[in-house]
Parts: C-alpha cells; structure tokens; sequence
C-alpha cells in the first residue's frame, strides 16, 4: 500500500475516532443532565412556590421570617375597626357596635428576657382602654393605665415564698388548696418547648421524611389525562403518596402531640384526666387507609417549568374528596390562584373554596373563601389589601381596604384596618408609677389599689357606666 494512502486512510480513523469521542461525551452529558420526573418536578415547585413569589419578591418574606426566630428582637401589630354590622344575630345593637376597634401591638426580644403586647379598645377612633402586659426576665407586669397609674406584677423567681407569705392573695390560694409543684421553676411558666417536645418533634421530622422519600414521581401520557380546556401543560405528573408512609407520619403527630402535652402537664404538676388511647386510634387510622389506599395527585407543569394545575380524588367506603388547584397568573403563577375542596359524605356536598389576585404594579391583593352545603352558600369571607411602607426582607405593613364575613345571611360583619411586621425596631419600655406586687400585698394594699381603680372609672364617662353592673362590696 501506498505510504501517503496509509497515511491518509490514518487521518481519516483519527478523525471518525475523534469526531466519535466528542459524539460520545455530548451524549453522555445530556444523559447525566437529563432530570427525572421526581427532580424535574421539584424543580417547578420550588420554581413556583418558593422562589420568585410575588410575594416573596415584594416582600422577601424568607430573609423577614428568618428575623423573627431565634432571639432576633422584632414588633408586630393588627388593628382593626368595625364599620358595619348586622343580621339576625345582633338585632338592634348593629348599630351600636359600629365603630367599635382594636388595635394589638407586640414587641419581642428573646436575646434580652423581654416581650410585651398591649391592646386598645377603640370606638369611634378614640381609645377608650388599654389592657398591657410584659414579661421582663422572670417578672411579669400588667397595666391599664386608664385605670391605674402604675402596674400589677409577678415575680416568678420569688412565687414559692411569695405564696409561702402571709399575704391576702397567698392565704386565699392556700385556703382553696392550690399549691405549685415541687418541681416549679420560672422557665416551666415562661417556656412551652420542653427537651421531650424537642425530642418528640425529631421523630416527627423524621416520619415526614420518610413519606418524602417515599413519594414516587412519574411521568403520565398527556393525552391520557384530562385536564380542564384552560389549563396549560407540556409535562403531566403522577405523584403517588403511599398508604404505609402517610399512616406512619399520621401516628408520629399525634404521638408527638399527646407526648408534648404530657411533659407540659408534668412540668406544671399536673396529670392529665383523659388520655389518648394511642393503639386504638392507629388502627382506625389504618382502617381508614386501608379503604383509601395510596393518594394519587395529578400535576401539570407549563413549558416555563411552573406549577399550573393539581388535582387528587380519593374515595373511602361511600365518601368521595376531591381537591383541585388552579395557580394561573400571566407573569407567575401566584397572581392568580383557586383553590377548591369538594367532598361527598353522607349525601351531603361539602365544598370549600379559594381564590386569591395579586397586582404587582399597585401592590394590592384581594382574596376570597368560602363553604357551601349542597349548594348553599353558609359562608363567605373577602379582602381586599395593599402592601405599604415596605423594606425588603426587613418590614412591611398590609392595609387592609375592606374584610367581609357572612354566614348563612344570619350574620354579616365589615371590618377595616391593617397589619404590620417590622423587625428594625423593637420598643419595650419599663413600666412606670407604682408597682403592686400582687403576691405580697395585704387587705389593706388592696383596698387602696381598688379606690384608686373606682375613682379612675368615675373620671371617665364611658367606663364610668361599667359600675352600675358590679358590685364591688365597697
């Protein structure tokens, strides 16, 4: 054979070889890129409901949520008034009420020992009373200070000996036979989260985790599948929750719960009267799952990876559930959604329903919820708010346009207002005037504290006719 065809025909078989190995490499990648069903549609509910939320955008709610745990010092508040009212339910007081409101402000810091919240009740704007109340360290002080100049107070760190006194609130607890356990410390008052709760709500945790890894994904025909005329998909999902997972992760939570409670009730030294009867419970869970078996959830996904559709129906014995999800917003899936739980149990149609529309040029969302009974409407709730003074991931307040409830015709409440969350503040002020020690005071301390609260009332128009009702013994 000729050198230069050797050669040539060499050249060639590098080059197939060449062009075979970049063939083989692309090929590999896309293989290695290629998602599956479980992480393509993970993929598009994070996509949908987590990241780039309008609200998530507007507000940074996840960076703001993350400033209110721990020992992060923050403030909250919701203040609300009524503007109408009437229905069979208030008669001839609907007009009386009207203008009747509250306004509820809370302040936590955790890092130093302190919180405190204060409400107003209002009418016609004014604020007529203003019930406080703070816990700083192991004290607690409460405050009406159109009623009393100063505080009352507790100090947990002293209540064995302060009930252990003489005192006239310490003799009528001992008259009546209530006594602290021995076991009493102030973080058993001032903490709800116990280590067995902590303990309790790992294996919680993990039942759930297990359902999670549990969950198959798979990709479904689309022509098999029947999606409402106005939903858009390119991909259709079957996500299936299995029977065993979903029973197991039921039974950790109320394990988990009736366990919580327990350790509460020991450590304020007391025994529950009743209690769950865990085993027979467990089995009317898997005799329930038995005859449901595994959840089936249909899921639509459009071709910019969102969440547009979700349906399930399960069937139990005679009773029929079906929840469907509609999220179909032009520019994200959240602007628009409608949310609908029908359920078919006794001959009876039970359906619940939601629908909410955010507006990001005006930052305004309006939202509606309600229930019918086979058809009738029994109640409806509607909303409409806009998001102002706003600090991305720091604070925002929601004013609220109008809040309407209606149940069955017999009742129809309109409320106005707003709420705020603002962690670049956190004002908690120490109480002023006088300080009653509740737990240390005589007949005679009592007294003085009562004319001073009776004089206060009779100072005031309004609340001066709340003692035409009461009989002090004064």
């Amino acid at each position: 054979m000729n050198n230069k065809n050797t050669k040539k025909i060499t050249r060639k078989i590098y080059c197939f070889l060449s062009i075979l190995a970049v063939l083989t490499l692309l090929f590999s990648c896309m293989g290695c890129s290629k998602k599956t069903p479980r992480e393509a549609l993970e993929e598009a509910y994070e996509k949908t409901f987590t990241k780039g939320t309008p609200t998530e955008t507007l507000l940074g709610l996840t960076e703001l949520t993350s400033r209110t745990k721990g020992n992060n010092s923050f403030s909250s508040g919701l203040s609300l008034s009524l503007q109408e009212l009437s229905g069979e339910a208030v008669g001839e007081y609907a007009g009386i009420l009207s203008g009747l409101g509250v306004n509820i402000d809370t302040a936590s810091d955790l890092g130093n020992k302190k919180s405190a919240g204060t409400m107003d009740i209002t009418y016609g704007g004014t604020t007529y009373l203003t019930l406080g109340g703070q816990l700083n360290d192991s004290k607690l002080f409460l405050t009406v200070p159109q009623l009393l100049a100063g505080s009352l107070s507790i100090d947990f760190s002293t209540l064995k000996e302060d009930l252990a006194s003489d005192s006239m609130l310490a003799q009528l607890f001992s008259e009546a036979g209530l006594t602290l356990p021995e076991n009493f410390s102030p973080d058993s008052l001032t903490s709800f989260i116990t280590p067995d709760f902590l303990t309790n709500l790992t294996k919680f945790t993990a039942a759930y985790e297990a359902l999670d890894q549990a969950i198959i994904v798979e990709k479904a025909d689309k022509k098999s599948v029947a999606l409402p005329s106005d939903v858009s998909a390119k991909n259709v999902y079957n996500v299936t929750i299995p029977k065993d997972a979903y029973v197991e992760l039921i039974n950790a939570a109320v394990q988990s719960l009736t366990d919580y409670s327990a350790s509460l009730l020991e450590a304020m030294g007391e025994t529950g009267t009743e209690e769950l009867d865990l085993a027979e419970f467990e089995a009317s869970v898997i005799k329930l799952a038995d005859s449901v078996g595994d959840i089936v959830f249909t899921v639509a996904v459009t071709k910019d990876g969102y969440i547009s559709y979700a349906e399930s129906k399960i069937t139990s014995e005679a009773n029929t559930f079906t929840l469907t999800g509609t999220f179909s917003g032009k520019k994200h899936p959240l602007h628009d959604t409608e949310v609908v739980f029908e359920a078919d149990v006794d001959d009876e149609t039970v359906s619940i329903s939601y629908e909410n529309s955010f507006d990001t040029s005006s930052n305004e969302i309006t939202f509606s919820t309600g229930i019918e009974l086979n058809g009738m409407t029994m109640f409806t709730c509607s909303g409409e708010g806009t998001f102002t003074d706003v600090e991305k991931g720091k604070k925002y307040t929601l004013d609220f346009n109008y809040l309407e409830f209606e149940a069955a015709n017999v009742l129809s409440v309109s409320l106005a207002g707003s709420y705020y969350v603002d962690t670049t503040k956190c004002n908690i002020p120490s109480p002023t005037g006088t300080e009653y020690h509740l737990f240390r005071m005589n007949q005679e301390d009592f007294t003085s504290l009562a004319l001073e609260v009776i004089t206060n009332l009779q100072k005031d128009p309004l609340l001066s006719g709340l003692l035409k009702n009461l009989d002090l013994g004064f």
